[in-house]
């Protein structure tokens, strides 16, 4: 496996209200698989969701996954801009996976640099910079105990109800 993994997270979280051109509001799959047959560069993925993608850029050098998404982020800005939807830079993230302690160069859209970031949250998983599930894991813990401490008083052994005749 390489030792450098980038992944642009939540790039492009599309406001489907800003698709209207005139005559209304076109299928979002419909208009999204044309910028999705684009060619990529050999070890670049995307995927998608919904209305969430991640980019995704495999090398191992560090400076490579950087240009290259920044490839993909100006050729898609390009094509946004084109059919006129809009994406939140604000919610996007930018995460190097990597066991070295090596930060990638940081990627723009729309001239706003994309925050790096060590770790991200992608369709519920927590995802950390070295790959280990503990941030999931704790944030579900987190949760799980949450939601004991309200059933708790349902579980004591002196509660009493009463019983329907």
């Amino acid at each position: 496996m390489p030792n450098s993994l980038e992944f642009g997270v939540e790039a492009f979280v599309v406001d489907s209200s800003c698709m209207v051109d005139g005559c209304g509001t076109p299928d979002y799959n419909t208009v999204c698989s044309d910028w999705l047959k684009k060619s990529f560069i050999k070890n670049d993925f995307v995927g998608t969701y919904a209305d969430d993608t991640a980019l995704l850029s495999v090398s191992s050098d560090h400076t490579t996954p950087s240009h290259q998404l920044q490839t993909h982020l100006n050729t898609l800005s390009q094509w946004f801009t084109n059919w006129k939807i809009k994406f939140n830079e604000f919610k996007s993230s930018f995460v190097t996976f990597s066991l070295r302690p090596l930060n990638c160069p940081a990627v723009t859209i729309n001239n706003i640099v994309i925050p790096h970031s060590t770790e991200v949250k992608y369709l519920g998983l927590i995802f950390d910079r070295r790959l280990t599930w503990s941030f999931h894991l704790k944030d579900k813990r987190k949760r799980l105990n949450s939601r004991l401490r309200l059933l708790r008083p349902l579980l004591r052994s002196n509660l009493t109800l009463p019983i329907k005749q």
